[in-house]
């Protein structure tokens, strides 16, 4: 059965990443419906094509770990596993290479979400699959999916412009789920004066994002002051935060401001703060209440 819809402009490009096994079955249906198709058979080939050529959609097919005659599309013999490691890193390097693609995957019913719920299979689809569809193919629903996944993109791509051009202006890569969520988030946080917590491991870009959040604000014409709270010895770092006086110690022999007062107007962004030692983490919290510090060594008016 050959399905045609009217309402999309002819030869759509569609990139179809299959292993060579599967022939051209799949290939000449979707030319017989108005699909531009281009195989890859390997991430080099893909990559190339996607170098080469604009895509709004894919579909990538993965076969069983089966070498019988009739394991053909359509054919496929209900032994064996699916996809080889090899073929299913392949898939993973591909889609995080092309995000802005809606994926369509097609796989071996046993191997799909709802049967395997934790297979490596089912992971790739919930994290970068729009669809998929299984084996034996049915035309209709492979068509109707890959028309659907090629209408969304193109709906979604003015946003998909506007975030990815934010993002990658502050340094930020990518598009998925996750990015797009956080990008929002900091949009939203950037237009606020408030205390920012930031959580994650270490290298996961704390900074990258403290520093995403000043540039889009109000503050971004005034300093954003960096401190690694670790960094500094104890008895150094409330100097170090809030300044001191002349005077106020050995060797304090003229003002020094703090970085809370050099950040004024800007942004300071406190890397490790709990790493602060207890009683300087007791101030600390006392100037995100009240907006007042006191250097040490002075002794009358907050400034």
């Amino acid at each position: 059965m050959t399905l045609i819809n009217n309402n999309f402009p002819l030869k759509r490009n569609l990139i179809l990443f299959q292993p060579p096994k599967f022939g051209d079955e799949i290939h000449k249906e979707l030319l017989r419906n108005d699909w531009n198709v281009y195989v890859a058979n390997d991430f080099q080939q893909a990559s190339a094509l996607l170098d080469k050529h604009n895509f709004k959609v894919g579909l990538c097919l993965i076969d069983k770990k089966c070498s019988h005659p009739q394991c053909l599309i359509g054919k496929l013999c209900m032994i064996g596993q699916c996809g080889d490691a090899k073929q299913l890193t392949q898939l993973n390097r591909l889609f995080n290479s092309s995000m802005r693609i809606n994926w369509i995957m097609g796989l071996p019913k046993e191997c799909t979400p709802n049967v395997n719920p934790y297979s490596t299979e089912s992971k790739l689809i919930a994290d970068y699959c729009y669809n998929y569809i299984t084996f034996p193919v049915d035309t209709v629903r492979m068509l109707t999916a890959l028309g659907h996944a090629y209408g969304m993109n193109e709906l979604s791509l003015p946003f998909q412009d506007q975030i990815n051009d934010y993002a990658s202006n502050l340094g930020i890569i990518g598009n998925s789920p996750p990015i797009v969520d956080l990008v929002k988030l900091i949009q939203k946080i950037s237009n606020e004066d408030c205390s920012v917590l930031i959580e994650g491991e270490t290298g996961t870009g704390k900074e990258l994002v403290a520093n995403a959040i000043h540039n889009h604000s109000n503050r971004s014409r005034n300093p954003i002051v960096a401190i690694n709270c670790g960094a500094f010895p104890k008895h150094l770092i409330q100097a170090e935060l809030f300044g001191y006086e002349k005077g106020a110690f050995t060797g304090a022999q003229q003002r020094k401001i703090g970085c809370i007062k050099s950040a004024q107007g800007g942004t300071l962004f406190l890397d490790e703060i709990g790493d602060l030692p207890f009683e300087q983490q007791v101030n600390f919290l006392r100037f995100l209440e009240d907006r007042t510090i006191v250097r040490i060594g002075f002794r009358t008016n907050p400034c």
